[in-house]
């Protein structure tokens, strides 16, 4: 009986270290886990903010595209037009500029789109439709996902300022 005394000491002892290293790696696994998790949540949510970033700023590249053609064509507002087709493609050839330089350092597509100008007494309405959607592609070893969103937009500029009216 001397004998097992140490020999049932050891197992419980061998057994307890198993135990807590179990435990210990457990932790570890999960924690390693719910970090890369987490890390690709946090690259999903990144992408959308970008995407959301770009399509609240149409209105605004937009509305700088009308006011750099008007300057273009050595005009301060659109009474000094006389064709608005020729307004049209000036403000689409520079939109276009805009729509490039965002997918460069975005890699954010704006899809090619028309560009309309209505005139009315209370002021300029100028719109940007397209039948493609705004896309962002992201591929990784570990998370493939693509976000889509309309760019359709319309602003109305009233006494040559644009108001906060987007449609």
């Amino acid at each position: 009986m001397k004998g097992l005394g140490p020999i049932a000491v050891a197992l419980v002892a061998a057994f307890a270290i198993i135990m807590i290293e179990g435990i210990i790696l457990n932790v570890f696994v999960f924690k390693m886990i719910g970090f890369k998790e987490s890390t690709l949540e946090e690259e999903y949510i990144s992408a959308v903010n970008k995407v959301e970033a770009i399509k609240r700023g149409l209105p605004y590249a937009l509305y700088y595209s009308y006011k750099e053609a008007l300057k273009r064509a050595g005009v301060n507002d659109i009474s000094g037009i006389s064709d608005l087709g020729e307004l049209e493609k000036n403000v689409t050839i520079i939109f276009n500029e805009y729509r490039k330089k965002v997918e460069e350092k975005t890699n954010i597509v704006i899809p090619a789109g028309k560009i309309e100008i209505k005139t009315s007494s209370s002021g300029v309405e100028v719109s940007f439709s397209s039948s493609s959607l705004i896309s962002y592609s992201y591929s990784s070893s570990s998370l493939n996902f693509v976000i889509k969103e309309n760019p359709n937009v319309t602003i109305q500029i009233v006494n040559n300022e644009l108001t906060e009216k987007f449609y």
